[in-house]
């Protein structure tokens, strides 16, 4: 899945959108929260400059650093994760989630076994954190796409990191990108789905799922997810692109589920539609 394009277009007002934070950031902490807030919205370049910043003014917050390296992994900036990842982790050689972030990028640059050493280490600790899991569970997806086997492996540890994270929405969002890379989209959907379960205003999550239904050729209910995340981030103009593509297939189609229906479902059970001044807020990641 290819997030190069998920960016605000700089010559529309960001008043009011997630890409304007409500407070300038001051410290690490603050830089890292609205860095966290642009990731989730779909504004993935303008958050790794706020990430930048966070671990600048921090370079001990490894959280920060988890994520940023992470955002750059699926913004294809692997030029830039792969530099930062090497150097972080030569300067703090026992932080096991280090190595973890640096077994995805060698996985991206095609060193899977490289990789897969890094995440040996990652996984080594007495109290894993949840994400060297994630990048373990994406190392088995990618050392084999078609394997049924693979991907129910990977789901466990997936499933594994989500109870350890309390049910973190990034952990399903990190799932599901993990899988609609290996081409199994209906799965993805389904972590895609229980990450906007997690965080309906995330707008990133509403795209890939919109993405995850396009890839299945289910072009009504791709429609549906795209005007969604259209709606809560107008800014976001990558939408506008992937609108107009689903539109140009769904006439015609036979089509298993109604696009109504679903619009209804989500009503129902998040109540965002109903509400035409509804604007997203900012919550941590």
């Amino acid at each position: 899945m290819d997030f190069a394009w998920l960016e605000i277009d700089k010559t529309n007002s960001e008043v009011g959108s997630t890409a304007a934070p409500a407070q300038k950031p001051v410290d690490s902490a603050s830089h890292h929260r609205v860095a966290a807030d642009l990731r989730r919205a779909g504004f993935l370049r303008s958050s790794t400059e706020y990430y930048a910043q966070a671990v600048g003014l921090d370079d001990r917050n490894f959280n920060a650093w988890m994520e940023y390296i992470d955002t750059l992994v699926r913004a294809r900036q692997l030029k830039e994760a792969d530099r930062l990842s090497a150097q972080i982790l030569d300067s703090y050689r026992k932080v096991r989630v280090l190595y973890a972030s640096r077994a995805l990028v060698l996985a991206h640059r095609g060193a899977l076994a490289e990789a897969l050493s890094h995440s040996e280490v990652s996984l080594s600790d007495d109290e894993p954190h949840p994400y060297p899991k994630c990048v373990r569970a994406e190392l088995l997806l990618r050392s084999d796409p078609g394997s049924r086997r693979h991907r129910e492996d990977a789901g466990v540890l997936f499933d594994a990191a989500a109870l350890a994270s309390g049910g973190a929405w990034d952990v399903y969002f990190v799932g599901g990108c993990a899988l609609m890379d290996a081409r199994w989209s209906a799965h993805a959907a389904g972590y895609f789905a229980e990450a906007i379960h997690r965080e309906p205003r995330g707008t990133v999550a509403w795209l890939c799922m919109g993405d995850c239904f396009h890839d299945m050729r289910l072009y009504d209910q791709a429609l549906f997810y795209y005007e969604q995340a259209m709606r809560m981030e107008p800014t976001l103009t990558a939408t506008v692109g992937r609108r107009l593509r689903a539109t140009k297939f769904r006439y015609g189609l036979m089509r298993i589920f109604n696009r109504k229906t679903l619009q209804q479902r989500w009503e129902e059970r998040y109540n965002i539609q109903s509400d035409k001044n509804w604007e997203p807020t900012t919550n941590d990641f």
